[in-house]
Protein backbone atom coordinates (compact mmCIF):
# COMPACT_ATOMS: atom_id res chain seq x y z
CA UNK A 1 0.00 0.00 0.00
CA UNK A 2 2.77 2.16 1.17
CA UNK A 3 4.53 1.87 -2.08
CA UNK A 4 1.08 1.78 -4.47
CA UNK A 5 0.79 5.48 -2.67
CA UNK A 6 4.10 6.72 -3.39
CA UNK A 7 3.91 5.71 -6.70
CA UNK A 8 0.36 7.52 -7.47
CA UNK A 9 1.16 10.56 -5.64
CA UNK A 10 3.75 10.98 -8.38
CA UNK A 11 0.86 11.61 -10.61
CA UNK A 12 -0.44 14.17 -8.84
CA UNK A 13 -3.81 13.38 -7.59
CA UNK A 14 -6.35 15.87 -6.47
CA UNK A 15 -9.41 13.75 -4.81
CA UNK A 16 -9.26 10.03 -2.94
CA UNK A 17 -12.11 8.18 -3.00
CA UNK A 18 -12.41 4.57 -1.20
CA UNK A 19 -14.91 1.75 -0.59
CA UNK A 20 -15.97 1.38 3.05
CA UNK A 21 -14.21 -1.89 3.06
CA UNK A 22 -11.01 -1.80 6.06
CA UNK A 23 -8.80 -3.03 3.27
CA UNK A 24 -9.42 -0.64 0.97
CA UNK A 25 -9.44 2.16 2.80
CA UNK A 26 -6.39 0.97 4.51
CA UNK A 27 -4.72 0.91 0.99
CA UNK A 28 -5.35 4.10 0.51
CA UNK A 29 -4.48 5.93 3.35
CA UNK A 30 -0.48 6.07 2.32
CA UNK A 31 -1.63 8.29 -0.67
CA UNK A 32 -3.83 10.29 1.85
CA UNK A 33 -1.12 10.62 4.13
CA UNK A 34 1.50 11.90 1.53
CA UNK A 35 -1.04 14.21 -0.41
CA UNK A 36 -2.46 15.74 3.25
CA UNK A 37 -5.83 14.68 1.17
CA UNK A 38 -9.03 13.46 2.68
CA UNK A 39 -10.43 9.66 2.09
CA UNK A 40 -14.11 9.69 1.12
CA UNK A 41 -15.44 6.58 1.40
CA UNK A 42 -18.43 5.26 -1.00
CA UNK A 43 -20.13 2.13 0.47
CA UNK A 44 -21.51 1.64 -2.40
CA UNK A 45 -18.54 0.77 -4.06
CA UNK A 46 -17.67 -2.08 -1.17
CA UNK A 47 -17.07 -5.32 -2.17
CA UNK A 48 -19.73 -7.57 -0.23
CA UNK A 49 -22.19 -5.85 -2.58
CA UNK A 50 -20.88 -6.62 -5.90
CA UNK A 51 -20.54 -9.88 -4.37
CA UNK A 52 -23.58 -10.00 -3.47
CA UNK A 53 -25.08 -8.75 -6.90
CA UNK A 54 -23.02 -11.75 -8.48
CA UNK A 55 -23.01 -14.85 -6.08
CA UNK A 56 -23.35 -18.43 -7.02
CA UNK A 57 -23.62 -21.77 -5.10
CA UNK A 58 -22.25 -24.20 -6.75
CA UNK A 59 -23.19 -27.84 -6.59
CA UNK A 60 -21.60 -28.82 -3.32
CA UNK A 61 -22.76 -25.57 -1.82
CA UNK A 62 -19.49 -23.98 -2.43
CA UNK A 63 -20.42 -19.78 -2.82
CA UNK A 64 -17.73 -18.40 -5.66
CA UNK A 65 -18.10 -15.28 -7.74
CA UNK A 66 -20.14 -15.94 -11.12
CA UNK A 67 -16.89 -15.21 -13.09
CA UNK A 68 -15.65 -18.55 -11.21
CA UNK A 69 -17.69 -20.94 -11.81
CA UNK A 70 -16.80 -22.86 -14.96
CA UNK A 71 -20.49 -23.54 -16.27
CA UNK A 72 -21.06 -19.61 -16.19
CA UNK A 73 -18.05 -18.89 -17.74
CA UNK A 74 -18.52 -20.98 -20.49
CA UNK A 75 -21.87 -19.15 -20.87
CA UNK A 76 -20.29 -15.59 -20.53
CA UNK A 77 -17.54 -16.86 -23.78
CA UNK A 78 -20.26 -18.18 -26.04
CA UNK A 79 -21.56 -15.91 -28.66
CA UNK A 80 -25.24 -16.29 -27.76
CA UNK A 81 -24.03 -14.33 -24.27
CA UNK A 82 -21.89 -12.03 -26.41
CA UNK A 83 -24.42 -11.32 -28.51
CA UNK A 84 -26.81 -9.90 -25.95
CA UNK A 85 -24.33 -7.33 -25.11
CA UNK A 86 -25.60 -5.33 -21.70
CA UNK A 87 -28.95 -7.65 -21.44
CA UNK A 88 -25.93 -10.86 -20.93
CA UNK A 89 -27.94 -11.93 -18.13
CA UNK A 90 -30.97 -12.77 -20.25
CA UNK A 91 -28.95 -15.92 -21.79
CA UNK A 92 -31.18 -18.60 -21.19
CA UNK A 93 -28.79 -20.63 -19.12
CA UNK A 94 -28.62 -17.77 -16.81
CA UNK A 95 -32.01 -17.95 -15.94
CA UNK A 96 -31.88 -19.10 -11.98
CA UNK A 97 -29.59 -15.93 -11.51
CA UNK A 98 -31.16 -13.26 -13.92
CA UNK A 99 -32.93 -10.95 -11.74
CA UNK A 100 -30.03 -11.04 -9.18
CA UNK A 101 -27.75 -9.98 -11.73
CA UNK A 102 -29.51 -7.74 -13.10
CA UNK A 103 -30.30 -6.15 -10.31
CA UNK A 104 -26.88 -5.68 -9.70
CA UNK A 105 -26.02 -4.19 -12.96
CA UNK A 106 -28.72 -2.13 -12.45
CA UNK A 107 -27.62 -0.76 -8.92
CA UNK A 108 -24.23 -0.37 -10.23
CA UNK A 109 -25.35 1.63 -12.96
CA UNK A 110 -27.55 4.06 -11.03
CA UNK A 111 -24.25 4.60 -8.80
CA UNK A 112 -21.36 4.73 -11.22
CA UNK A 113 -23.80 7.36 -13.00
CA UNK A 114 -24.84 9.32 -10.54
CA UNK A 115 -21.21 9.80 -9.70
CA UNK A 116 -19.86 10.47 -12.88
CA UNK A 117 -22.06 13.38 -12.91
CA UNK A 118 -21.17 14.52 -9.72
CA UNK A 119 -17.81 14.91 -11.35
CA UNK A 120 -18.60 16.37 -14.53
CA UNK A 121 -19.90 13.89 -17.05
CA UNK A 122 -23.40 12.61 -17.89
CA UNK A 123 -23.19 9.04 -19.24
CA UNK A 124 -25.71 8.21 -22.11
CA UNK A 125 -25.99 4.58 -21.84
CA UNK A 126 -28.23 4.05 -24.96
CA UNK A 127 -25.08 5.88 -26.88
CA UNK A 128 -22.42 4.65 -24.88
CA UNK A 129 -21.07 8.17 -24.59
CA UNK A 130 -20.46 11.10 -21.69
CA UNK A 131 -21.02 14.60 -22.26
CA UNK A 132 -19.11 17.12 -20.40
CA UNK A 133 -21.40 19.19 -18.50
CA UNK A 134 -18.24 21.13 -16.40
CA UNK A 135 -15.17 20.87 -17.31
CA UNK A 136 -13.47 18.27 -14.40
CA UNK A 137 -9.34 18.50 -14.66
CA UNK A 138 -9.28 16.24 -11.45
CA UNK A 139 -7.24 13.55 -11.13
CA UNK A 140 -9.15 11.13 -8.87
CA UNK A 141 -8.15 7.47 -7.35
CA UNK A 142 -10.42 5.33 -6.28
CA UNK A 143 -9.54 2.44 -3.91
CA UNK A 144 -11.36 -0.89 -3.97
CA UNK A 145 -11.16 -4.54 -4.71
CA UNK A 146 -11.41 -6.64 -7.57
CA UNK A 147 -14.64 -8.27 -7.60
CA UNK A 148 -16.41 -4.38 -7.75
CA UNK A 149 -13.93 -3.36 -10.25
CA UNK A 150 -14.76 -5.61 -12.54
CA UNK A 151 -18.41 -4.46 -11.84
CA UNK A 152 -17.43 -0.55 -11.96
CA UNK A 153 -15.72 -1.01 -15.31
CA UNK A 154 -18.02 -2.78 -17.03
CA UNK A 155 -20.50 0.20 -16.22
CA UNK A 156 -18.23 2.91 -16.51
CA UNK A 157 -16.89 1.63 -19.77
CA UNK A 158 -20.31 -0.14 -21.19
CA UNK A 159 -18.74 -3.45 -21.51
CA UNK A 160 -20.91 -5.88 -20.44
CA UNK A 161 -19.42 -7.67 -17.30
CA UNK A 162 -20.08 -11.06 -18.86
CA UNK A 163 -17.00 -10.04 -21.36
CA UNK A 164 -15.17 -7.81 -18.94
CA UNK A 165 -14.98 -10.47 -16.71
CA UNK A 166 -14.05 -13.17 -19.22
CA UNK A 167 -11.68 -10.97 -21.00
CA UNK A 168 -9.95 -8.91 -18.25
CA UNK A 169 -8.16 -9.57 -14.76
CA UNK A 170 -7.44 -7.38 -12.08
CA UNK A 171 -4.69 -8.19 -9.49
CA UNK A 172 -3.72 -7.56 -6.17
CA UNK A 173 -2.74 -3.57 -5.83
CA UNK A 174 -3.57 -3.53 -9.18
CA UNK A 175 -3.83 0.06 -10.96
CA UNK A 176 -6.10 0.88 -14.04
CA UNK A 177 -6.22 4.16 -15.43
CA UNK A 178 -9.46 5.61 -17.16
CA UNK A 179 -8.80 9.35 -18.04
CA UNK A 180 -11.92 11.06 -19.26
CA UNK A 181 -10.86 13.84 -21.90
CA UNK A 182 -12.71 17.20 -22.65
CA UNK A 183 -13.77 15.90 -26.11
Amino acid sequence: AEAVGRRIAQHGIDRIYSSTSTRAYQTALPLSEILKKEIVQMDWCHEKHAYQDMLVVDEEGRRMWSMDYMPIRRIFASKECRMLTDKWYEHPGLAQWRDQFKAGVERVDKHVDEWMLELGYEHDREAGLYRVVRNNPDRIALFAHAGFGRLFLSSLLDISYSELSQRTDMSHTGVTVVEFAER
